[in-house]
């Protein structure tokens, strides 16, 4: 689901080893750690060009050579996916997102390796382009919506079926998250948005290009205002958060920080007064809860759940549960295979 990738330094030996094979013809694409916005991002052909210094944290991937192509010109999708909980695994994507348009035509030829504006689709870069040719995305900062990208690809290309498209991205955003939710601890009262950005080849496969745990909710244009602003209000409506009195919480907070830090050693009259408290504070957090379940959820069956606002469920579903017995068989198998070597030394 993702390009050929090494993290540096670590898995330098590897990535340059990897470079040279490819014998300059097949482009890499460089991208330093904790940047964003496209900053740094830069592509390389021969092993010379990777950075080779301990201190340098950067990822290193393999550049997709034929991405599908709106009217000559690269881009990707920004999807937004939603996690309520890593252990169960709960999932929702977002109907609306967006594309990404280069502002220069798209061409192989390696002498264009350092030209931005044909390769880096990030927004912020194309929107730097002062004489951009591609005039579809002039308009909204390089975007275009994800319906209207679906439209332009039906009519620009007969044979994409969308419907199959977006279920075969659905399969690679969950088999992303299914990949390391064990690793994830669960805290029932956290949630988190993330970015996945995705470029689809000329064979209509689509590629996991990034994941970003904190995607930028700026409004630069009209299209960012559609989206995101209902992107905003859906995630508060599905996360569904309790109401409850800020100012008594506040002030049970402050009570019982004056209890001191707890201990079995301390007075009767001061535990008792510390469980007073945090049963006002139990009862604080959770006086909403159980009509609020209620509301939301009938029965136990939860393909009658309703998801609010333009959020579709991923997981749990069929595919999720298919999807965490692959992983733990392919685990079983490295696990035996591991035992065996063991065993053989």
């Amino acid at each position: 689901i993702i390009p050929e990738t090494y993290a540096l330094p670590q898995e330098l030996g590897s990535c340059v080893a990897a470079v040279t094979r490819s014998n300059s013809v097949v482009p890499w694409i460089v991208k330093p750690n904790k940047l964003s916005r496209g900053r740094g991002i830069y592509l390389v052909n021969h092993p010379d060009m990777i950075p080779k210094g301990d201190d340098t944290a950067v990822v290193v991937s393999r550049y997709i050579p034929n991405p599908l192509l709106l009217d000559g010109f690269k881009f990707d999708l920004r999807l937004y996916v939603l996690v309520t909980s890593f252990q169960p695994l709960e999932v929702y994507i977002y109907k609306k997102g967006f594309s990404r348009l280069a502002s220069k035509k798209y061409t192989r030829d390696l002498d264009s390796l350092d030209d931005a504006y044909i390769h880096i689709t990030n927004s912020s870069i194309q929107t730097e382009n002062k004489r951009n040719e591609n005039k579809r995305g002039n308009v909204h900062k390089c975007k275009l919506t994800l319906e209207e990208t679906l439209a332009l690809l039906r009519r620009a290309h007969s044979v994409v079926d969308t419907a199959k498209l977006l279920g075969e991205i659905h399969r690679v955003v969950l088999a992303a998250i299914v990949s390391m939710n064990h690793v994830v601890s669960s805290n029932p009262n956290c949630f988190e948005l993330f970015g996945f950005d995705v470029l689809i080849d000329d064979r209509l496969k689509p590629w996991l290009i990034e994941v970003n745990s904190s995607p930028s909710l700026k409004i630069e244009s009209l299209i960012d205002f559609q989206i995101k602003r209902s992107l905003i209000r859906d995630v508060l409506r599905l996360i569904n958060p309790c109401l409850y009195d800020r100012k008594k919480l506040a002030s049970l907070f402050l009570r019982r920080m004056k209890t001191g830090q707890w201990s079995q050693s301390m007075p009767r009259s001061t535990l008792e007064l510390r469980q007073q408290i945090n049963d006002e504070l139990q009862h604080i957090l959770t006086a909403n809860f159980e009509s609020e379940l209620h509301d939301n959820h009938t029965g136990d069956d939860q393909s009658k759940e309703v998801v609010p606002g333009d959020f579709v469920r991923l997981a749990p579903s069929p595919l999720s549960e298919r999807l965490q017995n692959v992983k733990e068989k392919i685990e079983a198998t490295a696990t035996d295979r591991l035992h065996e070597d063991k065993k053989c030394r």
